[in-house]
């Protein structure tokens, strides 16, 4: 799976394969984007709803991707800030 590098990279089916990664019986119904907060470490706030019975103790409904998601902000990361925010 590659990591999204733009907020548009942040699809449904992007975050329902993340979310299958350590959880593979989880099965998301929708992905919906709640409210995005920019700066040097974008966050993306994400409503998951999911299918009846499938997430049990898995994810919480309510998700943040974080991440060097504005190319504007990446281009002046000369230093790495970016590589140890993470």
């Amino acid at each position: 799976m590659t990591l999204p590098m733009t907020v548009d990279d942040v699809t449904e089916e992007w975050v329902i394969s993340a979310l299958r990664g350590g959880n593979p019986g989880v099965q998301p119904a929708a992905v919906e984007v709640d409210h995005v907060i920019w700066g040097t470490a974008t966050k993306v706030l994400l409503n998951v709803t999911y299918a009846a019975d499938s997430r049990g103790d898995g994810p919480p409904a309510r998700l943040c991707v974080k991440g060097a998601l504005d190319d504007k902000m990446r281009q002046y990361d000369s230093g790495g800030a970016c590589l140890l925010e993470a």
